[in-house]
């Protein structure tokens, strides 16, 4: 996934882009597209599709649900160790996290899930990096925030904050 404005360098003119792209539906499905008027009934569904996803409610539905959606369980090793699991649904996916804590330290930790990361191989390299690092938020965030930057990582819907907050989470004692 990318942006027009990435691949381009600049966001093009809208009439142009609505230009092209009514050119090419022309030309890929052998077709003229006639401009026309939307009757009632499209008219009224667009009309509360909008009012649905224009809502509050929809809008903050996951920031809403956020708490719902990660899902945790720890196993303690020993007294200085535990294993910790966790599953957050960010925008970009599922992310799934199982960690090995050693001493308030990242011992060991396996990144899953069906996000998109951008080269998708680095994903170990991330999970290395991570290693021997001390878990709070704001350092998960720092330092996955500088990783993404220093590899031109691109992870769309996946922040550095959204995958700190499933670490976080497999980390966290309770429950242990």
């Amino acid at each position: 996934m990318t942006t027009i404005e990435k691949e381009l360098g600049d966001s093009p003119n809208i009439d142009f882009v609505k230009r092209l792209l009514r050119e090419n539906y022309e030309t890929t499905l052998g077709i003229e597209l006639v401009k026309g008027e939307l009757s009632q009934a499209e008219a009224d569904l667009l009309k509360s599709i909008g009012e649905k996803y224009e809502s509050q409610e929809w809008l903050h539905l996951v920031e809403n649900e956020r708490q719902d959606l990660i899902r945790k369980r720890n196993m303690k090793i020993s007294e200085r160790a535990f294993v910790g699991e966790a599953t957050h649904k960010a925008p970009g996916g599922l992310v799934r996290v199982l960690v090995e804590i050693k001493d308030d330290r990242i011992e060991d930790i396996m990144i899953t899930g069906d996000f998109c990361f951008i080269p998708p191989e680095h994903v170990r390299s991330l999970e290395e990096d991570l290693r021997g690092e001390e878990v709070t938020k704001a350092s998960m965030a720092n330092r996955i925030w500088s990783f993404y930057k220093k590899h031109g990582i691109e992870a769309p819907g996946l922040t550095a904050e959204e995958v700190a907050e499933a670490i976080v989470a497999a980390s966290s004692k309770s429950n242990v």
